[in-house]
């Protein structure tokens, strides 16, 4: 397993995306709630540890039945 930081530069944070989880519809947003908003993208870009994880595995394919290499319990049947 292989964990990998990123630079808080790499981030980009889209603000249109966060104001639709918030509920606005409208393009039309007041100056208090941009602002509370640009103040809580720094923030959380500043304290978040930005990170993902990935493993890469072997994989096997017998007849309809793909495996992962030493993770049985991991099996994916496909349909013929």
């Amino acid at each position: 397993m292989k964990v990998i930081y990123l630079k808080k530069d790499e981030v980009e944070i889209n603000k249109e995306e966060a104001l639709r989880y918030m509920g606005y519809k409208s393009k039309y947003v007041d100056e208090e709630t941009e602002k509370l908003l640009e103040e809580s993208i720094a923030e959380l870009i500043d304290l978040a540890e930005l990170k993902y994880v990935y493993k890469i595995f072997d994989i096997k394919k017998d007849n309809n039945n793909i495996s992962f290499e030493k993770h049985d319990k991991y099996k994916i049947k496909w349909p013929k």
